[in-house]
């Protein structure tokens, strides 16, 4: 993997299908670090809106997201105003052994 450049892993998630998060879990609050097209269109945010802001801001919860791999059902804000329940699954990403970072 060390001949793939990260401007290509960007890439390749900037162009997935699949609505893409990354969440920084020891910043206070959570906040957004990667929203990528897809997530974009269904949450009908920019990128730019998102990144850098609280990961509550989308949804009606107030609680923080531990790590760890699973699946979990948020109610969830649309710009446009919509609300609909949307089901996650979150991923921890490690920036070391044994210490989840961030989670997509």
């Amino acid at each position: 993997m060390s001949s793939i450049s990260k401007n290509i892993i960007k890439q390749a998630l900037d162009l997935s299908p699949v609505a893409t998060l990354i969440v920084d879990l020891q910043s206070e609050p959570q906040s957004v670090q990667y929203a990528n097209q897809a997530f974009e269109a269904l949450s009908g945010y920019d990128a730019g809106e998102l990144v850098g802001r609280p990961w509550s801001r989308l949804t009606d919860s107030d609680e923080t997201t531990s790590p760890g791999q699973r699946t979990v059902q948020l109610h969830c804000h649309a710009r446009h105003g919509a609300a609909e329940e949307l089901q996650f699954e979150l991923y921890p990403l490690y920036d070391r052994p044994g210490s989840a970072r961030y989670w997509v």
